[in-house]
């Protein structure tokens, strides 16, 4: 067995280093692949076993890797991108479980990160579009809300993760200005290219990374945000361990997502409009493979709310949680800080 090395040089000559396990010894370069010593194999391997990159950014738009020693914080270096970092599970069994009263019949949702990902490439440029359509626009103001809860002090950083096409982290440096460092984080880079296309003037620093694993140090930023993507995270409980991990002792820890009504007529009524006209005009305006608008009324459906959210927040280290529910249940704000 092998594995290859891409050593990106961010002027399009790219090399490929593709090193095979010989059954006899150690690895050995494949015939016809450009030989490498045994010192560089050695550190190859070692980059490759902790999950880090030795690559620099071969698009400077938009950053695809964190390297070795690289910073994009211009306020503090991060000297700490050597810590070992556990790979990818499983989500938890509790991740995907529906939280309907029909849970026996729901099958678990696929949230691979290859799904995903390509379903957000395909609706990437009608994806601002559609969300203010569908939402009538009130997806402007429960931004609005949550930024206005955040509890900024200071010139320490924010982070905002599934940032998507920055429509937070734009908000967030909107309202608190240059002077705070705002990041945004995504594994999904066609709807990053769209975020810095709405930055002109390049006020926030958007990457490429996942949210189960954020190439962050420990207690680094004052704020941890996300903003209708941790449905999306394959392991919901690791993406909540990752936003806490990163975030400052008492800092704040915050979540806007979508939740269930309470109120029964329009539970009934919002609740049709959701499974049955939503994913029709989805899927007809922003045309794609991966059923994205069928995907979104499952994902919410299955995704923990109220409660059981907060119940998540606490195991992953945060206290005094708390939800606030925007217009009448449809959607929730939900906040925490690190111990």
């Amino acid at each position: 067995m092998g594995f290859a090395v891409t050593i990106r040089s961010g002027l399009g000559r790219d090399k490929s280093l593709l090193l095979s396990e010989s059954p006899a010894g150690p690895a050995m370069p494949n015939p016809g692949r450009q030989v490498i010593s045994s010192e560089k194999k050695r550190l190859l391997r070692e980059a490759v076993a902790r999950c880090a990159t030795i690559a620099v950014p071969a698009r400077h738009d938009v950053p695809r890797a964190w390297p070795v020693g690289y910073s994009f914080l211009p306020s503090k270096p991060i000297h700490q991108t050597t810590r070992s970092m556990p790979p990818l599970a499983e989500p938890h069994p509790s991740a995907t479980e529906p939280t309907s009263q029909h849970a026996a019949e729901i099958s678990p949702l696929d949230k691979s990160g290859v799904r995903v990902r390509e379903m957000f490439r395909q609706i990437a440029p009608r994806y601002d579009a559609m969300n203010h359509l569908l939402s009538m626009n009130v997806d402007r103001l429960w931004r609005r809300a949550a930024v206005k809860r955040l509890q900024v002090v200071g010139q320490s950083p924010v982070l905002d993760v599934c940032t998507g096409t920055g429509d937070l982290a734009l908000a967030i440096e909107q309202r608190y200005g240059s002077s705070l460092s705002v990041i945004g984080s995504d594994f999904c880079y066609d709807m990053l290219k769209i975020a810095r296309e709405k930055d002109a003037q390049h006020r926030v620093e958007f990457l490429e990374a996942d949210a189960q694993q954020l190439p962050f140090p420990d207690n680094h930023f004052q704020c941890v945000t996300v903003a209708f993507g941790l449905r999306n995270v394959a392991d919901t409980d690791r993406g909540l361990r990752e936003m806490t991990r990163v975030c400052k002792p008492g800092g704040q820890v915050m979540v806007l997502e979508f939740s269930t009504p309470t109120l029964p007529v329009l539970k009934q009524s919002y609740g049709f409009y959701f499974r049955n006209v939503l994913p029709r005009i989805g899927q007809w305006f922003a045309r794609n493979d991966k059923s994205a608008y069928q995907y979104l009324p499952e994902s919410v459906g299955q995704f923990p709310s109220g409660q059981a959210l907060l119940d998540r927040m606490q195991a992953a280290g945060l206290q005094r949680t708390k939800a606030k529910q925007l217009t009448f249940g449809v959607a929730s704000i939900y906040e925490g800080f690190k111990a």
